[in-house]
């Protein structure tokens, strides 16, 4: 065979086996993988832990001071009471000092007589603000603190503008005073004599006034009826009973059988208001309040003056203007101005 037709037949068959490649087919599906089992964590689930946030702790103002205060303590609860709500403090009164730290939710400390000594605790925690009522004036202040200075409104101060008053209102100066402490009787004395001088009575009885009784604590109602019928009999009109005195249950009980006017220094019982003339005391409530002023605006490290004021029971004997004068005498007497020796 030639290799022309060689050629020929090859190309032929090449054709052929090329069209039977090409031939159409009909597309098959893949057969789908087989179901697997869900596959399962062995690991146990933790539910998430929740993240700690800090609660603030309530501020709170620290009232130390005893149940039952006496006048005229009793009227600051309400005002710390006041002072704590204006800045959204709670109170948490105790009635003595604590001897621990505080902490940081105490905002403020407020002490008062009969609750113990609180300059060890105010020195303990200078990061709080300390009002201190009634610690001794000789005693070193804290830098953290503020303190009342009561020595305007002394005990003798005090007996001393009795005095006063007591020759200010009553006709010739017939005064009298009651009490267990000689420099409490001198200071009246004085307080007298500072308004009359020589006090001479101008008609009968022609006794030395103002007149005095002494009497200790818990003396006898026979050594009272003795007292008072002696002041009696020297025509004394006006009488001041000299604390703690008062405090005891039988000059109350004798004293409305007799016509003395009184001056006291705590509000009378009310079985004694009809004789009342007035009351001489420090005014506790208002050097609170200057206390506390100082006391948030930092102004700490210093003794703040408590002034010596009264009050009036019978205006009928206690004149306007004789008041105005007593009050001369008060600021006066709380600013050193006057001595009581």
């Amino acid at each position: 065979m030639s290799s022309i037709y060689r050629r020929i037949l090859l190309f032929l068959m090449t054709g052929m086996l090329l069209a039977a490649c090409s031939g159409s087919r009909t597309p098959q599906a893949s057969p789908a993988p087989p179901d697997l089992p869900a596959e399962t964590d062995s690991t146990p689930t933790v539910a998430p832990v929740p993240t700690a946030t800090l609660t603030p702790l309530t501020p709170r103002l620290l009232f130390l001071a005893p149940q039952g205060l006496p006048f005229p303590y009793d009227a600051l609860p309400a005002r710390v009471d006041s002072a704590a709500a204006a800045r959204g403090w709670q109170v948490e009164r105790q009635d003595a000092v604590p001897g621990v730290a505080l902490d940081a939710s105490v905002q403020a400390v407020i002490t008062l007589p009969g609750a113990g000594d609180p300059l060890s605790l105010a020195e303990a925690n200078p990061q709080a603000p300390f009002m201190l009522v009634g610690v001794s004036p000789d005693a070193a202040l804290p830098p953290n603190a503020v303190a009342l200075d009561f020595s305007g409104a002394s005990p003798e101060n005090r007996a001393f503008l009795a005095g006063y008053i007591a020759a200010l209102a009553t006709a010739d100066w017939r005064v009298g005073v009651i009490a267990d402490d000689p420099a409490l009787v001198e200071a009246f004395r004085q307080g007298a004599v500072y308004f009359c001088g020589l006090c001479r009575p101008a008609y009968p009885p022609f006794a030395a006034y103002p007149a005095y009784a002494e009497i200790p604590g818990g003396a006898s109602a026979d050594v009272w009826y003795s007292a008072f019928a002696a002041l009696s009999e020297q025509g004394v009109e006006t009488v001041y009973i000299a604390p703690p005195l008062l405090e005891e249950e039988i000059p109350v009980t004798l004293l409305p059988d007799t016509d003395f006017r009184l001056i006291t220094e705590s509000p009378p019982p009310d079985a004694l208001s009809a004789r009342w003339l007035a009351s001489v005391y420090p005014d506790v409530p208002s050097a609170f309040d200057a206390a506390w002023d100082a006391l948030l605006s930092g102004e700490r490290g210093q003794r703040l003056p408590v002034p010596l004021t009264f009050a009036v029971g019978n205006p009928e004997w206690f004149s306007e203007g004789r008041q105005r004068l007593a009050r001369q005498v008060a600021d006066a007497l709380a600013e050193g101005a006057v001595s009581v020796r």
